[in-house]
């Protein structure tokens, strides 16, 4: 089998050393894992990833994106940003690193900053980023979580995880408001999302709200940001996935206290 060690090995190369491989072996086998196919071709993460595409374009393979994976595997949020940010602060403690490719998307240095996560820069060459320099350049990093821009890659170790840590903080965040704040702030309890819709009493003046609780350290987003016209009981939201810890997230609740 031949051997890419030339880092300027195309998509198409590649594709084309795949494509005899696949024809070789047995039906219902899988293909290498991406990390591996990476290892083997010694190209950039970005065209191996275009080379693993091309036979299933071209009808060499069938892919089956999700096959195996039921409903407890899937996380659904309201954005790309939330998807990040969500995503650092579930499967990465403030402090771990986070290998982003140089230079990036402002909003996922963004996200891994407000999460307290150290950015370690990669280098990319013209395919993209090298993830050679994991273990050749920032010796001892072994990242939960490693992001590429150019083909939107997104590597997550595990899902389960990032489902339970969300689960946790969500549960905590409606015990914690309750005991402070009272039950009628919080009349509806979600079963998933990454944030909660505090519920103020008639004729509170959002804008006095959301100052007064700035002026104690907690920051909070205005309902009518979410509203096409004006909401009939004036509501804030409270991000339970923002906050570095789940200590920060009770003190910024417990902040709130006497200001319903």
């Amino acid at each position: 089998m031949t051997s890419f060690h030339d880092r300027s090995s195309s998509s198409e190369d590649i594709a084309r050393e795949l494509t005899r491989d696949i024809t070789s072996r047995a039906t219902g086998t899988r293909l290498p894992s991406h990390r591996a196919l990476v290892t083997r071709f010694g190209a950039s993460a970005s065209p191996v990833s275009r080379a693993r595409a091309l036979p299933a374009q071209r009808g060499v393979v069938v892919s089956r994106p999700g096959a195996g994976r039921g409903r407890e595997d899937v996380l659904v949020v309201g954005g790309g940003q939330a998807a990040l940010s969500t995503a650092m602060r579930a499967v990465a403690p403030p402090g771990d690193p986070v290998p982003l490719e140089a230079p990036t998307h402002p909003g996922t240095l963004a996200a891994a900053r407000a999460a307290g996560l150290r950015t370690v820069p990669l280098p990319v060459d013209a395919h993209g980023m090298r993830p050679d320099y994991l273990d050749d350049g920032i010796p001892p990093v072994k990242p939960l979580v490693l992001l590429e821009t150019d083909c939107t890659v997104i590597h997550i170790r595990s899902v389960a995880r990032l489902q339970t840590a969300l689960t946790q903080r969500r549960r905590l965040a409606v015990r914690t408001v309750v005991e402070t704040l009272g039950a009628d702030v919080l009349p509806d309890h979600p079963r998933g999302g990454y944030h909660l819709w505090l519920r103020l009493p008639r004729g509170t003046d959002e804008s006095e709200f959301l100052s007064a609780a700035l002026a104690r350290g907690t920051a909070l987003a205005p309902g009518t940001y979410f509203h096409a016209d004006q909401p009939d009981v004036p509501r804030v939201r409270l991000s339970y996935a923002a906050a570095p810890t789940t200590a920060d997230l009770v003190t910024g609740i417990h902040r709130l206290e006497g200001l319903v």
